[in-house]
């Protein structure tokens, strides 16, 4: 999959500095928290890695390689927004086909399935995201984002917006799949216990 390195990454816009001297490296295949407060950036590191924001300093290189000045859709990089960001005109699998629009994938419907099997949605592939509960959002938000079988998956808060319950079954779940696909993934949280 990738090796993750941060080299003093920055991000500020004008005075307000997000970002500072954030230095890291996450092994091929690793799980890794950022844990902190809301407002100390790791949002902002997660955007800046899926090339959402681009740095005002440091670097980012994926297996040893610098990707400051790769757009995003070129970066093999999968995230899962805490809002989920499904798109409500369009069926599940739609919304999990999403990210293979641009690309030339012949099996892109069959690997779809695949992911939906993966996070237990295969029934609800004809529904919207409006009949569909948080829990059942997010494992179409998690399906989405692996699709494209990622060298990176990024979780920005993925649970927060779940009740106590289903947040300690989705927790085990995204480990679970993360470690089936052997996937470098990096999961930013408020939450001590995830």
């Amino acid at each position: 999959m990738a090796q993750v390195e941060l080299k003093a990454l920055q991000k500020a816009w004008d005075d307000a500095v997000a970002v500072q001297d954030m230095s890291l490296t996450i092994e091929d295949g690793e799980f890794v928290a950022i844990l902190g407060p809301s407002g100390c950036g790791k949002s902002t590191t997660l955007f800046m890695l899926a090339g959402i924001y681009m740095p005002t300093g440091g670097e980012i290189l994926f297996d040893g390689t610098c990707v400051n000045e790769v757009e995003a859709r070129h970066r093999n990089v999968g995230i899962v927004f805490q809002s989920y960001a499904l798109y409500p005109n369009m069926t599940v699998l739609q919304n999990i086909l999403f990210p293979t629009r641009f690309q030339q994938t012949p099996d892109a419907e069959k690997r779809a399935r695949e992911m939906a099997e993966m996070v237990q949605i295969t029934d609800l592939l004809d529904r919207r995201p409006s009949q569909l509960s948080g829990g059942q959002q997010q494992r179409v938000a998690l399906a989405r984002a692996l699709i494209k079988r990622p060298n990176l998956l990024l979780l920005d808060e993925p649970l927060s917006n779940l009740d106590a319950t289903l947040r300690l079954t989705m927790r085990a779940e995204i480990r679970r799949i993360t470690r089936e696909l052997g996937v470098t993934t990096i999961l930013v949280t408020h939450d001590q216990l995830e």
